[in-house]
């Protein structure tokens, strides 16, 4: 019994690590000048299923955050375009972590641009 706990314990482990390192790999696609799309799908695999659309749409709209930027906000609908392209998932879901991604910053730009 005590070995399926351990064994149980360490297969389980990885979905409870931190997500930095998640951030590690799409800053190190960022250095290495990896496109968006490139990046999508590096941390997306990088990802223990279940992977999280809206984690991957925060990492990569903060580290490609010039990519995104229309005129004076944040465009989600070029984060969904692209987060669609790269995966392949529905579009509504893609707009939702989209969304999700860059709701958090809204407060900050709307302060900064005041």
């Amino acid at each position: 019994m005590t070995t399926a706990i351990a064994a149980k314990a360490t297969v389980a482990a990885p979905l409870s690590a931190s997500n930095d390192q998640y951030w590690n790999v799409g800053l190190e696609c960022f250095q290495n000048g990896d496109s968006t799309s490139r990046a999508i799908q590096t941390i997306w695999n990088a990802m223990m299923p279940p992977a999280s659309l809206t984690l991957v749409a925060q990492i990569v709209g903060a580290l490609y955050a010039d990519t995104y930027w229309n005129q004076t906000k944040f465009d989600t609908n070029l984060l969904a375009a692209d987060l669609q392209a790269s995966l392949g998932l529905k579009q509504p879901d893609c707009q939702k972590a989209a969304s999700s991604a860059f709701s958090r910053w809204f407060g900050l730009l709307v302060r900064a641009n005041m």
